[in-house]
């Protein structure tokens, strides 16, 4: 076979190799949007009043470490985190079957959790309420994101290939 011909081939090759990634990529990219009516009346009961709901005193913050107790502090990166346990805690979380971790960072509590569902719930309150609500739907791959009352959806989330804003 000549040069000419196995370079043609070989570049061919290559070629239809990118094409293939690219097709790829574009077809299971992970994608941004906003939610649905559906979806944020479905996430709203994760949002807990939790004045209201257990009769107690105090910001969110304050009520959720009440019904906590301290564990032991854990460095992580360059990170310390103070991690606690809750016997009580579950009892006033929507959909709560196992409790994942209840870590303080900086002022912020971060309560993580797993639903009947299978969805993975995170939540953080710092002194100022709920500032991030998290829910990531395992069988559908999304995820629903609330930062500060900013909802982003993500499909694909984990399975797909994330580029761009």
């Amino acid at each position: 076979m000549s040069k000419k011909k196995t370079l043609t081939i070989g570049l061919t090759i290559i070629a239809v190799c990118l094409l293939i990634c690219v097709v790829y990529g574009v077809m299971n990219r992970s994608e941004k949007r906003g939610p649905t009516q559906q979806e944020m009346e479905a996430y709203a009961p994760y949002a807990i009043n939790w004045q209201e709901a257990t009769g107690l005193e105090g910001t969110e913050k304050e009520i959720i470490l009440s019904l906590c107790t301290f564990v032991e502090e854990k460095t992580i990166g360059q990170n310390l985190y103070q991690i606690y346990t809750s016997d009580t805690l579950g009892g006033y979380l929507y959909g709560f079957t196992e409790m994942n971790q209840i870590a303080e960072l900086d002022g912020a509590v971060y309560v993580q959790y797993y639903a009947q569902d299978g969805d993975m719930v995170t939540l953080n309150y710092s002194d100022a309420g709920l500032t991030e609500l998290g829910v990531y739907d395992a069988e559908t791959d999304t995820f629903y994101h609330d930062l500060n009352g900013t909802v982003e959806v993500w499909t694909n989330f984990r399975s797909g290939i994330q580029w761009g804003a």
